[in-house]
């Protein structure tokens, strides 16, 4: 009993240790960005670098820059980029962008308004520069909008339409025996498909297919209109596959 007694109080201190010392490490990782402050010298280009996932709001993980601790995972805040994009153009001592998007995670609603918010830099006479080793069809819809764009001679170009996959779980639920409930109404609800298909209805491939063809061409329209071409050329770059190195673009 004495053991049992003597081991259970070692493992109670130690896990009040491990908390007080990880409250204490995030206490004075707060601190320490706290007191980081950037100062913006004549003549700065200000570096777009969007390697992370894009959300709405920007999520900070203190723990991140150590491998020993898994946090959330940092994010870039549409918010604050459209406000650092804003704040750059009325700022004199910001002279451009230098945009770095070979591959965006975000979705084609959040890439429309980086895109917009770098049209709208672009009106006070400043540069906007983009450069990428690779190009999928988001990244370069975005980078498009810059005055220049630069592609790796050995790098590499996605510009052959768009797809969508849809994830199907009822084999999964098949062999782990759930039946799960649904109720719906109408022919186009295909939120729950998934769940009791293992494929797409005719309705749901017919709805997501013109919401892609929409989407594709509306991206085609905006590359078109930002690169000089006409709307038929770029169409049928995309649809023949005619870029596929960037001695092709």
């Amino acid at each position: 009993m004495n053991f049992l007694r003597n081991l259970l109080a070692t493992l109670v201190g130690l896990i009040i240790f491990f908390a007080f010392g990880m409250l204490l490490l995030v206490g004075v990782l707060s601190v320490i960005t706290a007191d980081q402050k950037v100062e913006v010298k004549d003549n700065s280009v200000l570096h777009l670098k969007l390697d992370l996932p894009i959300s709405e709001l920007e999520v900070d993980d203190p723990l991140a820059e150590f491998p020993a601790f898994t946090g959330t995972g940092n994010s870039i805040g549409l918010v604050q980029l459209l406000q650092v994009i804003h704040h750059a153009k009325e700022d004199d001592k910001i002279k451009g962008i230098f945009l770095d998007a070979p591959y965006i995670d975000a979705g084609m609603a959040t890439v429309e308004e980086i895109r917009e918010a770098i049209k709208d830099f672009s009106t006070s006479g400043k540069f906007v520069v983009a450069y990428g080793e690779y190009f999928t069809e988001g990244a370069y819809l975005l980078s498009s909008a810059a005055t220049e764009l630069y592609l790796h001679p050995e790098g590499a170009m996605e510009f052959n339409g768009l797809s969508i996959e849809v994830l199907f779980l009822k084999g999964l639920f098949d062999k782990l025996e759930i039946e799960p409930q649904i109720f719906r109404v109408g022919e186009y609800k295909s939120a729950v498909e998934p769940f009791f298909r293992k494929d797409m209805s005719e309705e749901n491939e017919r709805q997501l297919t013109a919401a892609i063809h929409s989407i594709h061409r509306d991206l085609l329209r905006k590359v078109a209109e930002s690169r000089g071409l006409s709307y038929d050329k770029v169409e049928d770059i995309s649809s023949q596959m005619l870029v596929r190195n960037p001695q092709d673009a």
